[in-house]
């Protein structure tokens, strides 16, 4: 690579990342190149941006910011995978890792380092709807359980009167 193309991309990524909330590292120890560009297809797809990184200018990219802390990452053959929602980016990124035999070094989201078992985990979360879905069902339980003690007093009102009334029309 020349002088002039390793500074344009390292002000590429710094671009890159300055729009990102979240990074994931991969380890590429063992991945063959064919399992590299099909997995960078399924990043893009999912509007993930996916590269295979050269140590050293990533971390002139990473050089006086605040992602400086993810250094103890950097060593061995690496790609990231960059997005702005750290959960969607953990998902796709366990998802492909998994198909792909890819190895979760670690990842950075909101400010800090994330370790592998952390990118894991975040993947795990359920999607925002979901999360959504079980607090309204637990603000509407309570409205939902007054309703019903109403609806059953007024039931069991009604089978009193209509018991009366037949005891009445047998007698």
């Amino acid at each position: 690579m020349k002088k002039d193309d390793k500074i344009s991309w390292v002000e590429l990524w710094k671009n890159e990342l300055n729009d990102a909330d979240s990074i994931v590292f991969f380890n590429l120890q063992g991945v063959n190149a064919n399992s590299v560009a099909v997995a960078r297809k399924e990043f893009r797809n999912e509007g993930v941006r996916f590269s295979v990184i050269r140590n050293l200018l990533f971390k002139r990219v990473i050089n006086g910011t605040s992602m400086e802390k993810v250094r103890d990452l950097l060593k061995g053959p690496n790609a990231i995978g960059v997005y702005n929602d750290p959960v969607k980016l953990a998902k796709i990124s366990y998802a492909i890792s998994r198909n792909y035999k890819f190895v979760i070094k670690g990842g950075y989201a909101d400010g800090s380092v994330m370790s592998a078992e952390d990118v894991i985990a975040t993947s795990k979360i359920l999607p925002r709807e979901a999360l959504l879905g079980m607090v309204l069902s637990t603000i509407d339980a309570p409205v939902r359980g007054f309703v019903s003690t109403l609806s059953a007093v007024l039931r069991n009102l009604i089978y009193a009167v209509k018991a009366i009334k037949d005891k009445k029309e047998n007698n």
